[in-house]
């Protein structure tokens, strides 16, 4: 039948992979004329011309919650449980985003967790605009790695509950994960920017000023200095440095005559 599993797949956690998402959920989606249509006889080879169609990425959306297209091909993947080497192609897929979206979403759900912190954690360098359809039908505008971070972080995705699995730091002090190293430490959010205050004319002039730690008199001399040095790193002659002293004249404020207020009796 259409809506039984593969009799070659492998079970997945100890259960049927189709039981990975909810009862409610498998029955709205064999209910979707999308399914009834395109899904029917779906190998892995020909899921990948349906997948290189899809337009956007949600689950239950709608006034009757119907499924997605995209929440369609996931259950179909999880009926057919192709090899770990045709996701890992849907995974590294660059031209087209929402084969590689589908391809991390069924490895979240299948996948062991070191293979999902593998595979999953590159694409947060992906920052293509996604059309995700909401609960309400309407689409809104998310990012490739706004959503593989949910799938890493959050317990809920496309209205699927997902397994839960090791945070990594617990699978760093184990062992099986290599602690992150690179420019940008996406959970911590620390950027390396001692570098670039390096190129910075005023920082280079007010660094050198600190290692020299003049005396009380030479203070005045100490700003002069710090300002003409950066004043000649930027090259731009028409910065000049106001007296701290200047005497500034202020023309006063013309006086209005008062006027006596006459009460009406």
């Amino acid at each position: 039948m259409a809506n039984s599993t593969d009799p070659l797949a492998r079970n997945v956690r100890g259960t049927n992979p189709q039981n990975l998402l909810e009862a409610i959920t498998r029955k709205k989606v064999y209910e979707t004329l999308y399914w009834k249509e395109k899904c029917f006889a779906v190998s892995a080879e020909s899921l990948v011309d349906l997948a290189m169609d899809l337009k956007t990425c949600g689950g239950l959306c709608e006034g009757k919650r119907k499924a997605s297209d995209f929440l369609c091909l996931t259950l179909k993947l999880l009926q057919i449980q192709p090899e770990k080497e045709i996701m890992l192609e849907f995974i590294t897929n660059e031209n087209h985003k929402y084969i590689r979206l589908l391809g991390a979403f069924y490895l979240r759900l299948v996948g062991k967790p070191v293979d999902v912190y593998r595979y999953l954690e590159p694409l947060l360098y992906d920052y293509r605009r996604i059309r995700y359809k909401n609960s309400r039908g309407v689409c809104e505008v998310k990012h490739v790695d706004e959503l593989v971070n949910d799938l890493l972080c959050k317990d809920n995705f496309c209205d699927v509950v997902l397994p839960r699995i090791p945070r990594r730091p617990a699978l760093e002090g184990a062992g099986h994960l290599m602690p992150k190293t690179g420019r940008l430490d996406l959970f911590n959010k620390t950027l390396i920017v001692r570098d670039d205050l390096g190129a910075n004319p005023i920082h280079r002039a007010s660094q050198g000023n600190a290692k020299q730690r003049p005396d009380d008199n030479e203070e005045t001399s100490r700003g002069t200095s710090a300002w003409s040095n950066a004043r000649d790193a930027f090259g731009d002659p028409s910065l000049v440095k106001k007296e701290r002293n200047a005497h500034v004249e202020i023309e006063p404020r013309p006086k209005k005559p008062r006027t006596k207020m006459q009460n009406e009796s």
